[in-house]
């Protein structure tokens, strides 16, 4: 089972989480999540499971060490910034793993994880159109909508 909450840049939106799930019988299944709906789920090849499983490095990754204590330095002030916000969780064989991923000042687009999360969830919606330049503005503008909340 794979999970990705995603957060608006302002959190402002009502824009739904992913949800990916390996079943017993080897189908691959992913829906959209809110905290009172789901979507039905669509199929995924085993290839996007492929691709996904490949991408995981960049969305779950050890915390860093946390410093050790001394004489203290004032810190500069936290650069207050709005970008998008990713929480990851997976629990299988291998045990269960968190991670996240903030877009304020990154270089170079989203994490790759996030972004096949979202170019996946488009995908799977007749009605929604993918632009691999804004992977995650693809996500919000294909759910965050009335019909994205469908049950």
């Amino acid at each position: 089972m794979r999970r990705a909450l995603f957060g608006d840049p302002v959190f402002a939106l009502a824009v739904p989480g992913v949800e990916i799930e390996r079943r017993a019988d080897g189908k691959i299944t992913l829906r959209t999540i809110g905290p009172h709906y789901q979507s039905e789920p669509s199929t995924l090849a085993s290839q996007d499971w492929a691709t996904l499983i490949r991408l995981e490095p960049t969305a779950f990754t050890r915390p860093k060490p946390v410093p050790p204590s001394g004489p203290s330095r004032p810190e500069p002030s936290p650069v207050i910034c709005h970008g998008w916000i990713m929480r990851f969780a997976a629990a299988d064989a291998e045990g269960k793993r968190t991670g996240s991923w903030t877009g304020c000042g990154s270089e170079g687009g989203p994490n790759p994880y996030a972004a096949e999360l979202a170019r996946l969830s488009v995908a799977g919606r007749a009605d929604c159109a993918f632009d691999p330049r804004d992977p995650l503005g693809s996500f919000r503008n294909c759910f965050n909508t009335p019909r994205g909340l469908r049950r």
